[in-house]
């Protein structure tokens, strides 16, 4: 039975509250509270509630069970969520994120967003009752002239390989482009001390406009589309200087190649693109090697857990496992925490953090790490 605030009834309700919402992001009234007593319980333990969603709703996902009647509508903040991973494509540093993040807040259903901008990827936290959320936020940062997919998916994978060889095709036509650019460059440093004829000077410029064009239109192709897409959504970010200053030294270079007077600076922005291009696909190589990583360590530990108590076995997420309980550790599964072993006997891979390919036997006492696979019998783990 539910006893009002004060009694010790109570003081158990809120510290069984409590202890669930930090520990694993939901709270469960099953056996503390009569189903008659649910809506009052509810109503009781509002102020807790609040208090612990706003002190944990950062840092934990706060789920809440369904057929808890009203209590999504009344506290709207406590609705239930969903938290998807989102790889970005097209970010060149911190204010690209600073910029996607600016522009889903305002979004409708949307409980919250992260953009790491040294890993590209953007954890959004969204309403799950809302309708077409992640089909919204995947238009806003297209919008924004970026590339977005959901992380860990079959077309994140393949984005992955097709940026990367569009990168590098960039990076070598902005190579050779340089190395021709520059070449003509040295004869036109040296046209007034070698009094060349003007008409051939109006020739070398002109080839060095016909190397440039394709190094600027392509390699700097994607500085273009993301700068013409920031100005129109109203939110600039680095690409905007970045194209202005290629394009105003591109201009300023044709215009004085069909004038025949000033200075051409073709050599300096075919450099400054290559030297752009360069720097962009060692970070986009270094954000992908990172992203695999994570993608295989992901897959290297499980959601669930077989948890046995009572003599019962029932599947858990991980992160409801507390110290001291006990887990069933099946033959091909990996382990879901680290433990001792109770009951069993059996061989683990641990290449995952060893890096040795040979499976190690471990019996009753030996410590088992998380993220290893057991290749033998079930075993018994604290």
């Amino acid at each position: 039975p539910l006893d009002r605030p004060g009694s010790p009834g109570w003081e158990t309700l809120v510290q069984r509250c409590r202890a669930d919402l930090v520990r694993d992001g939901m709270y469960n009234l099953e056996g503390l509270v009569r189903p008659e007593a649910l809506e009052r319980a509810v109503a009781e333990l509002r102020p807790v509630i609040d208090t612990l969603s706003f002190t944990h709703r950062r840092r934990h996902n706060i789920y809440f069970r369904k057929e808890i009647p009203g209590l999504a509508a009344d506290h709207p903040a406590l609705a239930m969520t969903e938290t998807v991973n989102l790889q970005i494509g097209g970010m060149g540093c911190a204010a690209c994120a600073v910029q996607i993040e600016a522009a889903l807040r305002p979004l409708p259903g949307l409980a919250g967003v992260r953009v790491d901008p040294a890993t590209a990827r953007a954890r959004v936290d969204r309403d799950d009752r809302a309708d077409h959320v992640l089909e919204r936020i995947l238009r806003e940062i297209r919008k924004l002239g970026y590339t977005a997919s959901v992380a860990g998916s079959a077309s994140a994978a393949s984005e992955r390989v097709l940026t990367r060889r569009a990168a590098l095709k960039r990076l070598a036509v902005a190579g050779f482009g340089m190395m021709q650019a520059m070449m003509l460059a040295f004869a036109l440093y040296a046209s007034e001390d070698f009094r060349m004829d003007p008409a051939l000077v109006g020739f070398l410029r002109y080839c060095s406009l016909l190397v440039t064009l394709p190094v600027v239109v392509y390699s700097g192709g994607p500085i273009f589309r993301a700068a013409f897409a920031q100005l129109r959504a109203g939110r600039p970010a680095m690409d905007v200087p970045v194209g202005i200053g290629i394009g105003a030294a591109l201009v300023a270079s044709v215009w004085n190649t069909f004038t025949a007077s000033g200075a051409v600076y073709f050599d300096a922005v075919t450099m400054f693109l290559f030297f752009l291009t360069t720097a962009r696909f060692i970070e986009l190589l270094s954000r992908h090697e990172v992203g695999t990583v994570t993608e295989a360590l992901a897959w290297l530990l499980p959601s669930r857990a077989l948890r046995i108590a009572g003599g019962r076995t029932s599947l858990v997420p991980v992160g409801s496992l507390l110290p001291g309980d006990e887990i069933l550790v099946n033959q091909g599964d990996p382990v879901a925490a680290d433990g001792e072993i109770l009951d069993g006997e059996s061989v683990f891979n641990e290449s995952c953090l060893t890096g040795e390919s040979a499976p190690v036997r471990r019996a009753v006492g030996a410590a088992v790490t998380s993220g290893s696979i057991n290749l033998g019998a079930g075993v018994r783990l604290r």
